[in-house]
């Protein structure tokens, strides 16, 4: 009888208890196939993160080589191997060819010198490269177009987004270059006419001015790059 009461007293509470619900292997499946889905949009996801990410540097690369690669040391490295050549051959021609011509007063072969390339003419569109080297070739040796170009631009790999202080004095001593070269190409104009005092003034401060950007680019320049040489 006591059993029967104690039954009858503990079945509602059996009853109204809810045990957890164990799974079965369908919902078990279910689950996995869930969680494997999840993990895969997330892979996918990292994938599409990583390809993009990837491919945009890759383009970035392929359009900007040089403004990927070439910073700082890399970037004067670059510019050294590249103008310097140019910028001592134009050392040299100052002090030969130039001077020659200077101090001969022949007006004729100072227009040589400092002669900036010819024009593209009809029948450079036949040639292969168009007829860039014969052009190039026709630059004097103390051109704007074949030694000032050079010096500007080896200026300017001194620089990263602002100019610099360095930079600045090198560019400074190039532009007093070009207005002296100009002139020389005024005077040599004239034909057989000497240039007289004018033109041995000029040479003098033009000398002054390249011995001033060799200093300047010579200053704090790294002992693994090729250094300038005075006139």
């Amino acid at each position: 009888m006591v059993r029967v009461t104690l039954l009858a007293f503990l079945l509602p509470l059996i009853t109204a208890y809810s045990f957890p619900k164990v799974p079965s292997k369908i919902d078990a499946r279910n689950h996995a196939a869930s969680t494997a889905a999840d993990m895969s949009r997330q892979i996918s996801l990292s994938r599409r993160q990583v390809f993009v990410t990837t491919t945009v540097a890759t383009m970035a690369a392929a359009c900007f080589p040089q403004a990927s690669l070439a910073t700082g040391n890399e970037k004067v490295e670059f510019a050294s191997e590249r103008y310097v050549p140019r910028i001592k051959a134009g050392a040299k021609a100052y002090k030969k060819e130039l001077y020659s011509a200077v101090g001969s007063g022949d007006m004729r072969a100072l227009a040589v010198v400092v002669a900036e390339p010819r024009k593209k003419s009809k029948e450079d569109k036949a040639k292969a490269d168009g007829g860039f080297a014969e052009r190039a070739a026709s630059a004097g040796v103390f051109s704007d177009a074949r030694v000032l170009t050079a010096m500007d631009l080896y200026a300017a790999a001194f620089s990263d987004r602002a100019e610099s202080e360095k930079t600045r004095a090198m560019k400074k001593e190039v532009a007093t270059l070009r207005s002296i070269v100009a002139e020389y190409r005024t005077m040599s104009s004239s034909g057989g006419k000497k240039g007289g005092s004018r033109a041995k003034e000029l040479y003098k401060e033009g000398g002054d001015a390249f011995n001033r950007y060799v200093y300047a680019a010579n200053l704090g320049l790294n002992i693994k790059f090729e250094k300038l040489d005075y006139l």
